[in-house]
């Protein structure tokens, strides 16, 4: 099975276009840990990752001049999907 990996970015929550308000790090790792309780995945690690400039937008990691860059603190979970249990009375191979 191949490793594989989710990120779970800080969702927006309100606030205007120059007070924008985004979920903390702690509600990002709670979201995360409740998809790894209802995905049932076999989770490896969770990790902080910092990106620059991410987002929805079409200039989504492009810096342009005289910008500073917005930097991130992203989860990242890495995780083997599961196989489902083998079924009474079959046989493994």
């Amino acid at each position: 099975m191949p490793i594989l990996f989710r990120d779970f970015v800080p969702a927006h929550k309100g606030g205007g276009m120059l007070n924008p308000v985004y979920e903390t790090a702690t509600e990002v790792a709670a979201r995360a840990s409740a998809w790894i309780e209802a995905s049932g995945i076999q989770m490896i690690q969770m990790e902080t990752v910092v990106l620059p400039n991410i987002g929805d937008d079409s200039n989504a990691g492009m810096k342009h001049a005289g910008q500073h860059p917005w930097w991130w603190q992203v989860i990242r979970v890495w995780y083997r999907e599961q196989s489902p249990p083998p079924l009474p009375g079959s046989v493994q191979s």
